[in-house]
């Protein structure tokens, strides 16, 4: 009768040596891709947006976004003069992007619920926005007193640089530092995610691209009339 040959003790540690060894080569590649595919899907999310803020801006006649309506109301106060005016960007594009709350939340985003909406917690009713949290910051310049400040698509320069919204889980006040690692004299960060260390930016001409973290402050225009970063 002939004899099954088996594995001795050395030869499986061997063989669970290599299968180990394979894996933690294969494990990082593994998450990349995820991580691309996630990416992606936000890249996706924000071309909605776009098509979203572009619909708004034509029925508007040219007009940017407008969420306060007086300087001193920053913080989510509403204008006994128009009180229309005092709400979200989110809200303001709800319809324009069929009502999908999905829309403002990255799948990379572990926290979208930390979203800071400042005095907007009903979000105008809309219970899915004000449960579900958001992942999407939008640039406080071209939001914020933008009937003051007169903003309109013919007045902004450089509209493929000038930023609508990115990444990120506050407003975009004061400067794109607050997304900047190299920025160091800004400490709290309002992003806490990244896509292998890039984010998605959507721009006034419509279009969304990921941009790297490092040097964003560089590369991006927040104020809408500037020419340049």
């Amino acid at each position: 009768m002939k004899k099954t040959k088996s594995f001795t003790l050395i030869e499986l540690l061997v063989v669970i040596a290599i299968i180990a060894i394979l894996a933690a080569m294969l494990l990082p590649a593994l998450a990349k891709a995820r991580e691309k595919a996630r990416a992606i899907s936000c890249t996706s999310n924000f071309k909605q947006i776009g098509t979203a803020f572009t619909m708004y801006v034509d029925d508007a006649d040219g007009s940017m976004p407008s969420c306060f309506s007086l300087p001193s109301e920053w913080g989510g106060a509403f204008s006994s003069s128009n009180n229309t005016l005092n709400k979200p960007p989110q809200i303001l594009f709800w319809d324009y992007i069929g009502g999908n709350y999905k829309s403002f939340i990255c799948p990379s985003d572990p926290t979208p619920k930390n979203y800071d909406f400042w005095n907007f917690r009903n979000f105008d009713g809309k219970t899915e926005l004000s449960s579900n949290g958001s992942s999407v910051i939008h640039n406080e310049p071209m939001f914020a007193y933008t009937n003051v400040r007169n903003y309109t698509l013919s007045n902004i320069p450089s509209p493929t640089l000038c930023m609508v919204a990115a990444d990120g889980n506050h407003v975009l006040a004061y400067n794109l530092g607050v997304l900047d690692p190299m920025v160091t004299s800004i400490p709290n960060k309002r992003i806490d995610w990244s896509h292998n260390e890039q984010v998605n930016v959507l721009f006034v001409d419509g279009h969304a691209e990921m941009i790297r973290l490092l040097g964003i402050s560089q590369k991006v225009i927040r104020v809408p009339t500037n020419t340049v970063p």
